[in-house]
């Protein structure tokens, strides 16, 4: 690895720690790194949510924040295809045919001609998989191994990073520490956008542009926090009754499903339903099956943005 580029990504890895915490700042760390080792026309990290989701939460065409989003885990498409193969998505592997594969993003009338999908892996001896964080451009063949070696590289960072935090967090539930209530997330918005108002009359329109990007990322990641939450709650059920859970949902109509409409649906007795629902109440921590309805909804809402 060259010189230039070795000093480059210490120096960003050495950023990624300092903003430990901040994942608005460590993702942006590693855009602006990639943008001065090669072109960098669109950017964006995701995450992956239990089996079937990937939520995207940064990303960037040129200098534009688009908007974040999440999409069912798809085959043919490039978060499918690092999930399966657990390696780095280039253009090269084939003519970009994954990558077109996917709802565009930011400029959909401007087609990438080169791209790199690293996966992100935690640091553990399994290497998990937590997410992906791409570059894309519109010039062919600008993307060479030494690009490749450099994403993984922060990609690797980043991992250790997002790793380390979520073990911070298991520690904190463990010694008695609890979520903060949805008041107090509101709060935190109006003093914000009280900041904000603050701003702009002593802030350029681009620092208060930056502030705002800051707040919906990090929204987001609270939402992808409970989303998460949503998703490890139905991954403790058997199959059985993860489809009872998920057929609150499923069966139409706006209001919650009776016993008999869920055992008819399934197949099953009443009793059987009322059994299965009793676990699902309880790994939920719900009082009742509209809570547990409430959750599912909010981690299947998907919007269309590229994978």
């Amino acid at each position: 690895m060259h010189a230039q580029i070795a000093t480059e990504l210490l120096e960003a890895e050495q950023d990624i720690h300092r903003h430990r915490g901040d994942r608005f700042e460590q993702f942006a760390r590693v855009r602006t790194a990639m943008g001065r080792l090669a072109t960098v026309d669109a950017f964006y990290v995701a995450e992956f949510v239990g089996a079937g989701s990937v939520h995207y939460h940064h990303q960037y065409d040129g200098d534009t924040f688009d908007l974040p989003g999440s999409m069912p885990i798809a085959p043919g498409r490039t978060a499918h295809w690092v999930r399966t193969h657990r390696r780095s998505y280039t253009f090269a592997e084939d003519g970009g045919r994954a990558l077109h594969a996917g709802v565009p993003f930011g400029d959909t009338e401007k087609i990438s001609r080169d791209a790199i999908v690293t996966p992100i892996f935690d640091d553990s001896q399994e290497r998990n998989l937590l997410g992906l964080v791409s570059i894309q451009t519109y010039t062919p063949g600008s993307y060479d191994r030494h690009t490749v070696e450099a994403l993984e590289y922060l990609a690797d960072s980043l991992g250790g990073q997002i790793a380390y935090e979520k073990r911070i967090a298991e520690r904190s539930r463990r010694l008695g520490g609890t979520a903060r209530p949805a008041e107090d997330v509101l709060g935190d918005v109006l003093v914000t956008l009280g900041e904000l108002h603050a701003k702009f009359s002593t802030r350029a329109v681009p620092e208060l542009r930056r502030e705002v990007e800051r707040i919906l990322s990090e929204l987001w990641a609270r939402e992808l926090h409970q989303q998460r939450l949503v998703a490890e709650r139905l991954e403790t059920l058997t199959p059985r009754q993860r489809e009872l859970a998920e057929l609150l949902v499923q069966l139409s109509g706006d209001s919650v499903p009776t016993t008999a409409e869920l055992a008819r649906a399934m197949g099953i007795s009443t009793v059987t339903v009322k059994t299965h629902m009793n676990i699902v109440l309880r790994a939920f921590d719900a009082k009742d099956r509209g809570e547990v309805r409430a959750a599912i909804q909010r981690l299947t809402r998907h919007r269309s943005y590229q994978v």
